[in-house]
């Protein structure tokens, strides 16, 4: 939503690049689970949203340390006033500099006390991207709020403690990778042949519990996999810097540390 609002979001037919990142899971999974009326995955679709949220915040967090290549402002203590001050003043300073700021970042762990009195101090993020005409059902447990207009997000996966101004559509491109007309992710379901259920078996033999490996009952081991099926999902993105200076960024100090 960050990037598709500063208009910096693309979508692209897969293959992607080779050197591009995904994110995706791995499981087995019952065969029941696909049944019409069984809705019990192992993979719930909220852990592999929160986890997806995750992923692309994390690579986020990673390129904006990266482009302020240590180059920082003055230290902002854990205050909610002080930080949102500090905020104001690194948007104004990159409006100086001819950008339009249109996100803010916190990184590293704020503790639960502070994020809850920042988010009391800012919009709700949900109400705000209404009234702009964002209204996708995305995860969002890791936005803060929104202040002056300028959505704020917390990426505690970077543990680095920092805050970041940034100016989106100038600092660079989120291209998203997917299959057919709706830009899909990558999914598969997949049997088990004897051959493979063997092999998966000989790497992970606790994965049926009944009958015991040490039992040697093999084919009734095979049987009881082929029960199941293999499920992937992933998603592909890269984000392409365009402008290191579209980025300022302040580190975030406890009171005892300034």
């Amino acid at each position: 939503m960050l990037f598709a609002r500063a208009g910096a979001l693309e979508l692209k037919h897969l293959p992607a690049p080779e050197d591009v990142g995904d994110f995706g899971f791995k499981a087995i999974v019952s065969k029941q689970s696909f049944l019409e009326g069984v809705d019990s995955l192992i993979v719930s679709a909220q852990g592999w949203a929160i986890g997806q949220e995750d992923f692309l915040l994390k690579y986020f967090g990673e390129n904006l340390l990266d482009a302020v290549n240590g180059y920082v402002g003055e230290q902002v203590v854990r205050d909610a006033s002080a930080i949102l001050r500090a905020l104001e003043e690194m948007a104004d300073e990159l409006r100086g500099q001819g950008f339009v700021p249109s996100s803010y970042v916190v990184t590293g762990s704020m503790g639960q006390a502070l994020f809850e009195e920042l988010r009391r101090a800012t919009q709700n993020p949900w109400n705000w991207y209404r009234q702009v005409n964002h209204s996708e059902g995305r995860a969002a447990h890791r936005f803060v709020g929104v202040h002056a207009g300028i959505p704020f997000i917390a990426i505690e996966s970077v543990r680095t403690p920092m805050l970041f101004a940034v100016d989106l559509a100038r600092f660079g491109t989120l291209t998203r990778y997917g299959n057919g007309q709706n830009y899909d992710p990558e999914f598969e379901v997949k049997a088990f042949t004897d051959d493979e259920a063997r092999d998966v078996l000989a790497r992970q033999p606790n994965l049926i519990p009944e009958p015991r490996p040490e039992r040697g009952n093999e084919s009734e081991r095979i049987r009881e996999l082929q029960l199941r099926v293999g499920l992937e999902l992933w998603e592909t993105f890269k984000l392409d810097v365009k402008d290191p200076a579209a980025v300022l960024a302040r580190p975030l100090v406890d009171p005892d540390d300034q």
